[in-house]
């Protein structure tokens, strides 16, 4: 975003009269042989304080006008999907000192040679992740309202500027490291109440040297905060970053995308976890291994209803529950239960709220719910001894917020049974239940692991046999698709298998995977 130039450099590119070239081809990040090696910028390329963008109509450029007061239509191209990232984007380019020329460039290309002109490409990664998601959130933004126009001529429109007006495009610059981050974040977005949020942003909303999230408004990032952020060395992963700046109401993840189950990188896909008597390990590209809980606890995740997981542990000797914070460190400690109880936390009250704490007592085949604030919000008898707990948005919906309710397997029979009285036959004894969403739709499927044939049993489909003896299933989508996998934890080489993606090693010996099957007496 632009810093402001001289009235004389404003005077002078008016009185040359610049040719305006409306048509245009696209250009592709790559660079033509024999050309210059970009120049990395080594500070960012924001606003600093009092500095301005172009005000309605001037954008600085004879017979240009952007972000008309009075637009002559709602966009230039008409795209308005705040659900779909648009195929591309209608740049303004200065192609000379005399000239420009609007060029539709694919969107993701656009980012890609946005960001390392905005953001320094040797700073964190996740300030980098925070900065794609920004970059991205604003273009997209500017494709759904109207950018300008030439000569008042609404069909020569564009979306944004290639300069500080809007954000420094430059081809050919996309650099490794930025690169990876937008396709890192590429499924992340900002919204509030379901819009494209014009994410914009500042060098610095006080100084170089501000910390992590001060002076913050709730409006704009701070380039130099979002790596504060990270040289902190509070465990802020980027989506943390984007709440301390853009609030009330940031949304970073659609309602289908909040249903992935433990996502511990916010990258809308599930992550290789394991734990082991307290020791957490997470298979996150660094990795990171911390130790929270003890022996005999039994590891729980919840979410701050933004899609983000988080460790903490259910202590059944005391029923005490040790929930850890957006930075990692333990935030609360809730004490809800009896012991003996096993932890059904899930998202009673929907995907896009906080993780409801829950307990099933197996003496009486009750469910206890928790309040936020404390205390028993709800008590369900239901069930039979013996039988598992496996909450799930077995009949979720928009309307209810994909909510999870209540249910439970009897491995004596393998059925399933539903509140209200309803039944499902599937599965035999001996079998381990394994609900998900395997087909993307947004509700949990039937699904059972057979151990005595090694075979996944999926509801509406075949049998496919998959994995050997003494193989642990896990739930969750690996793959990003959207879609729970066929995945397996073999104790005896810590590899996991999913299906149709490459076997990866990952654990220790006596270490649990995150997502087995629910917890049961």
């Amino acid at each position: 975003m632009r810093h402001p130039r001289s009235i004389a450099y404003r005077c002078a590119l008016v009185l040359a009269g610049l040719a305006l070239m409306a048509a245009g081809t696209t250009q592709a990040a790559v660079a033509e042989p024999g050309s210059p090696a970009p120049t990395p910028i080594t500070r960012p390329g924001g606003l600093r304080p009092g500095e301005v963008t172009a005000v309605a109509g001037d954008c600085e450029l004879a017979g240009v006008t952007c972000r008309p007061a009075s637009p002559p239509q709602s966009s230039c191209s008409g795209y308005s999907s705040q659900a779909t990232p648009p195929a591309t984007i209608k740049v303004l380019i200065r192609t000379s000192d005399t000239t420009v020329q609007i060029q539709p460039v694919p969107f993701q290309t656009y980012v890609d040679n946005v960001l390392p002109n905005e953001w320094p490409a040797t700073w964190d990664g996740d300030a980098l992740k925070a900065g794609a998601v920004a970059v991205k959130s604003y273009a997209w933004y500017w494709v759904t309202h109207f950018g300008g126009y030439l000569n008042g001529d609404a069909t020569s429109c564009f979306d944004v500027t290639d300069d500080q007006d809007f954000q420094v495009y430059k081809a050919n610059t996309a650099a490794a490291r930025t690169t990876a981050a937008v396709h890192a974040s590429w499924p992340v977005a900002a919204r509030n109440g379901g819009a494209i949020l014009e994410a914009s942003y500042r060098e610095f909303l006080n100084s170089a040297t501000e910390t992590c999230g001060a002076f913050a408004k709730g409006t704009q990032l701070s380039q130099y905060g979002s790596q504060a952020c990270n040289e902190a060395n509070t465990g802020n992963k980027y989506n943390v970053i984007l709440g301390k700046y853009y609030y009330p109401g940031l949304e970073l993840a659609t309602a289908r995308q909040l249903r992935t189950p433990h996502d511990f990188q916010f990258l809308q896909t599930s992550t290789r976890v394991t734990f082991h008597a307290g020791r957490w390990a997470i298979d996150d590209g660094y990795p990171t291994e911390f130790v929270k809980g003890a022996s005999g606890d039994l590891p729980v995740i919840t979410t701050d209803g933004d899609g983000f997981a988080h460790a903490g542990v259910f202590r059944p000797s005391t029923a005490t529950w040790y929930l850890a914070g957006p930075t990692g460190a333990i935030a609360k400690q809730v004490t809800f239960g009896l012991r003996g109880d096993l932890p059904v936390q899930a998202q009673y009250a929907g995907v896009d709220q906080p993780t409801v704490l829950a307990v099933y007592r197996p003496s009486t085949s009750t469910w206890y719910q928790a309040k936020p604030t404390g205390g028993v919000a709800s008590t369900v008898t239901f069930g039979l001894r013996g039988d598992i707990p496996v909450p799930g948005h077995y009949t979720g919906s928009a309307a209810n917020h994909y909510a999870d309710t209540i249910a439970v397997f009897r491995p004596s029979n393998g059925r399933w049974y539903f509140p209200g009285g309803s039944s499902v036959q599937y599965g035999v004894k001996g079998d381990i239940p394994m609900p998900a969403d395997y087909d993307g739709n947004g509700t949990t499927d039937l699904a059972v692991y057979r151990p005595s044939t090694h075979t996944f049993y999926l509801s509406g489909h075949a049998g496919v046999i998959y994995g050997t003896a003494g193989d642990i299933p896990v739930t969750g989508d690996f793959t990003g698709d959207g879609k729970a996998d066929l995945a397996l934890y073999r104790p005896s080489t810590h590899a996991w298998y999913v299906r149709g993606a490459a076997t990866k090693t990952f654990g220790a010996a006596g270490d649990i995977p995150i997502g087995k099957a629910p917890y049961h007496d």
